[in-house]
């Protein structure tokens, strides 16, 4: 609970002091070249969480690679963007950050790197892009996988079940990325039932309604919208928001 609330002492810290260079929409026009000439992208991030931090509670697991997550507040107020986009937008700017730092492995990440990662992602954002596709299919199969990481065959046996396969089946961690998610699958041999992935990437202490939480959360019923969603795990768990049908396996 102590952590909990640290947490949220930490991101509250970083929206305050972001808040007092945050660029009116009015001035900005939306033109993301102004914001970098101007008060810098800085302010349409939370402060990064520290190594001994980086973990999920509701989880029960330590990640292993850092994430940058959005102040939400201060790029809706600038770009006018949706709950749903700005999730899509964080997803989008830390795979191609974790890309960058692939390509990269020994190069220091400047801030003229993170401004154009930023803007290409949200290039690609307004242009109706996005990294993670929502399936054509009535009936979406959420399996959480975190509670089976090391339990190979349990998520075999989810994924073979008759019920699961009666939706589009997406694994969701909020312990892996979803780089991490793709190779446990190629690893474990679990690429054979086309699977899509939802990784910590988006997750975030934001709601749909733009307020601040104290755990990192996704609304699953904005990002899979006119879905029918069944949730498969083995209890229902806090983090997953939105309408949806819990079954437990």
């Amino acid at each position: 609970m102590k952590l909990t609330l640290f947490l949220f002492l930490l991101l509250s810290l970083g929206i305050l002091s972001s808040c007092s260079t945050a660029v009116d929409s009015a001035s900005s026009n939306k033109n993301p070249e102004y914001v970098y000439q101007g008060a810098g992208i800085e302010q349409y991030f939370l402060p990064e969480l520290p190594v001994w931090a980086n973990f999920s509670v509701l989880a029960a697991c330590r990640r292993t690679n850092t994430l940058r997550y959005l102040n939400f507040e201060n790029l809706r107020k600038s770009y006018s963007l949706t709950y749903d986009e700005i999730i899509h937008f964080q997803n989008m700017f830390n795979r191609k950050l974790t890309q960058f730092k692939k390509n990269n492995p020994t190069a220091p990440l400047y801030l003229k790197d993170e401004a154009y990662i930023f803007n290409n992602a949200y290039q690609l954002l307004i242009g109706g892009s996005r990294d993670f596709l929502v399936p054509n299919y009535k009936n979406v199969s959420l399996i959480w996988i975190d509670p089976y990481l090391n339990k190979k065959q349990s998520i075999k046996s989810i994924l073979n079940n008759e019920q699961v396969l009666s939706g589009f089946p997406i694994l969701v961690s909020s312990c892996l990325d979803s780089f991490e998610i793709e190779e446990y699958v190629i690893k474990n041999k679990l690429d054979q039932f086309g699977v899509r992935y939802i990784g910590s990437e988006m997750f975030a202490p934001y709601g749909e309604s733009f307020e601040l939480g104290t755990m990192f959360s996704l609304n699953f019923e904005k990002i899979l919208n006119d879905k029918k969603i069944n949730l498969f795990a083995p209890y229902r768990p806090d983090h997953f928001k939105g309408k949806m049908n819990f079954i437990k396996r």
